[in-house]
């Protein structure tokens, strides 16, 4: 399974649309947090920064765009995507929870 980091802008969008977004893409299985160690050597989940979403899945950055644009476009037509794979990750943001 490859694991994915994807970007979802809606355009002139309301914080409600956003939290529509949200719901959906977490249905789906796209999560806004990651499971990891930072840099210190803790472990536990973080979160992405806003309409940030990581996803698991045998398919391609190909397959993965294409599904959450239908699932963003479900809620505000227009949507931009940037799917990338994960090669490597590092991050800092808020750590939300123990692992």
């Amino acid at each position: 399974m490859a694991q994915f980091t994807i970007r979802v802008e809606l355009h002139g969008a309301t914080a409600e649309q956003y939290e529509t977004l949200h719901q959906r893409m977490e249905t789906a299985g796209f999560h806004r947090a990651i499971a990891g160690v930072d840099a210190s050597g803790q472990q536990g989940w973080w979160q992405l920064p806003t309409a940030e979403y990581d996803y698991e899945a045998d398919n391609t950055a190909q397959g993965v765009r294409d599904y959450a644009k239908i699932i963003a476009d479900s809620v505000k037509s227009g949507s931009w995507i940037l799917v990338t794979q994960v090669a490597n990750r590092s991050w800092s943001t808020t750590r939300i929870s123990n692992r």
